[in-house]
């Protein structure tokens, strides 16, 4: 799945046109969707996955990828100033993020020394 696999989704979920999008007219929706995909990979794992355009790769397990369209939705939304959506894709991805991250198999340290 790439990241304009992603905003196709997403961009279906929003009723948003994405055409411009993907043709390179809107280059802030474009950057904008970057940022969300990034902040939710930030947020759902530990390692530090990032995409730098669209295009880009994002290699992750399904649970994930379920999880990272929400987030999208979530973020595009509240970019956008559409409470109503923003609410309702917030409360789907919660869920989401809980059970992805119920289903991690490893610990992590994080206590000071």
């Amino acid at each position: 799945m790439t990241g304009r696999d992603v905003y196709f989704i997403v961009s279906g979920m929003l009723g948003y046109d994405p055409t411009p999008t993907l043709n390179g007219a809107n280059e802030i929706m474009a950057k904008n969707t970057v940022t969300a995909i990034n902040r939710v990979l930030d947020d759902l794992t530990d390692k530090q996955t990032h995409i730098k355009k669209l295009n880009d790769e994002i290699t992750e397990d399904k649970g994930l990828k379920d999880a990272l369209i929400y987030g999208v939705a979530m973020f595009l939304a509240l970019i956008d100033g559409d409470a109503v959506k923003q609410s309702a894709y917030c409360a789907i991805y919660n869920a989401k993020r809980k059970r992805y991250k119920s289903t991690v198999t490893s610990v992590k340290d994080v206590m000071p020394r």
